[in-house]
């Protein structure tokens, strides 16, 4: 089980690093902040639990897909 998820940012060096709980959306207020249309203010949660990392939607105006 990895203790972090990492998030590489396209044109940037920046890696960013989440060992708990984090969200991803447009809002400024996110961890993760993705600035796409499809993508709602707070659309979900990244949530490390006993067994590794689960995605949560949290309300999303168009839901949230793996894989296609």
């Amino acid at each position: 089980m990895s203790n972090e998820i990492h998030v590489s940012i396209p044109g940037s060096t920046e890696i960013l690093r989440f060992h708990d709980t984090v969200r991803l959306g447009r809002a400024a207020t996110n961890g993760i902040i993705v600035d796409a249309e499809y993508v709602s203010g707070e659309h979900l949660e990244l949530r490390r639990d006993a067994d590794g990392w689960e995605i949560i939607d949290v309300g999303s105006t168009n839901g949230t897909f793996i894989n296609s």
